[in-house]
């Protein structure tokens, strides 16, 4: 090929990689926040333990903690901060908050096991361990995600261009995602599809 043919050719190809569109929102900031994930995650040696936060206009309110080893999800821990606009108490879910809780809903605690198949306390807190772990399966918990596959969602899922839908990207996590999700406009209760985290703490693991 003659050198200015190269020259065009080159020019050409440049000027459509420039002009090509993402297919995905806020892609400078994921990229970025993408980068600060994979040097956490050589830094921690891919073990860390990280919240996700959920809600309803409802009257309810959760969190989820996940604990990772290794790049395996080895504990789920799960709880209510809210039930039926009742708060749990700073040390926890007790027999004086489970009564409210009854009371408000105006069932017995049989009537509730019976309708929902589990006591009560058991649907205010649990957790998981390896062996159980997604055993629980009618609930609001964060699925069983590492942070590599948070991230994989984020950009093939979360994160692509919708028409008629405001799409939410931030990273306070020092630089890790800590909101990632879409709503659809005129969308009134209960909108947010995606992933809200609080904080993503290393922990420290022995050295096989």
């Amino acid at each position: 090929m003659r050198p200015n043919l190269y020259l065009l050719f080159l020019i050409t190809l440049l000027s459509f990689t420039a002009c090509k569109k993402s297919d995905i929102e806020h892609e400078n900031s994921f990229e970025g926040s993408f980068k600060a994930w994979k040097n956490f995650r050589e830094s921690s040696s891919n073990s860390y333990r990280y919240v996700v936060t959920g809600g309803s206009w409802t009257g309810y309110s959760w969190q989820t903690t996940l604990t990772v080893i290794r790049g395996v999800v080895t504990r789920r821990d799960f709880r209510y901060n809210a039930f039926n606009d009742i708060l749990r108490p700073a040390g926890g879910w007790d027999a004086e908050s489970r009564e409210k809780i009854l009371a408000a809903m105006k069932v017995t605690a049989a009537q509730f096991a019976e309708r929902s198949g589990r006591e009560l306390e058991d649907v205010l807190e649990w957790s998981e361990e390896e062996g159980d772990l997604g055993k629980n399966m009618e609930t609001p918990a964060s699925s069983l995600m590492t942070l590599d596959e948070v991230y994989d969602k984020a950009k093939n899922d979360w994160l692509k261009k919708r028409e008629n839908a405001k799409v939410t990207f931030e990273t306070n996590n020092n630089g890790l995602i800590s909101s990632c999700g879409y709503a659809k406009d005129g969308c009134q209760d209960d909108c947010f599809n995606g992933i809200t985290i609080s904080s993503i703490d290393a922990l420290l693991v022995g050295i096989d």
